[in-house]
């Protein structure tokens, strides 16, 4: 029973350490603050252009998508979720035409008709179909289009984090 005690507040004592903020809403000062750092997270992010594609990976040596996501977001303190489909559940959802530099773009898996979430990348730039992001394929760190038609059959949502 010891043991299980010292789980419980290890288990406690990470979940509070997480920096994410769900679904709060943001002071003017925040979103000004949080616009800027998010805009040095995208060029943080370009930095990291055609590195490796890695399953699993999470360091310059080799990425996936996630691991990439949370690299970028770590480096400027932010915890996120480790897969795809759990980031997908951070921040606060935003339209497409809404969209700006440093939010997380998510898609379907390979399967355009599987609703899970299996794909993240974070927003470069654009609104609606003109949404252009960096993330980890198949040939490494790219920049994409929501426009080509293997993205844009995946789409699921953008979510905005911030510290």
């Amino acid at each position: 029973m010891y043991a299980v005690c010292l789980w419980c507040l290890s288990f406690v004592a990470c979940t509070t350490q997480k920096k994410l903020v769900r679904d709060a809403p943001a002071t003017a000062t925040e979103q000004r603050l949080g616009k800027k750092q998010m805009k040095r997270l995208v060029g943080f992010a370009s930095g990291q252009l055609n590195a490796p594609y890695r399953w699993g990976g999470n360091t310059p040596k080799g990425f996936d998508c996630s691991g990439f996501t949370t690299y970028c977001f770590r480096h400027f303190g932010v915890q996120l979720p480790r897969t795809a489909a759990d980031q997908a559940q951070s921040g606060k959802r935003i339209r497409s035409k809404k969209a700006r530099p440093g939010d997380l773009i998510f898609f379907k898996g390979p399967d355009h008709k599987q609703k899970k979430t299996a794909h993240v990348g974070i927003v470069v730039s654009g609104k609606r179909k003109q949404i252009r992001f960096i993330h980890a394929g198949s040939k490494g760190i790219t920049i994409s289009g929501l426009s080509e038609e293997y993205f844009s059959k995946r789409f699921t949502t953008i979510r905005r984090v911030r510290s």
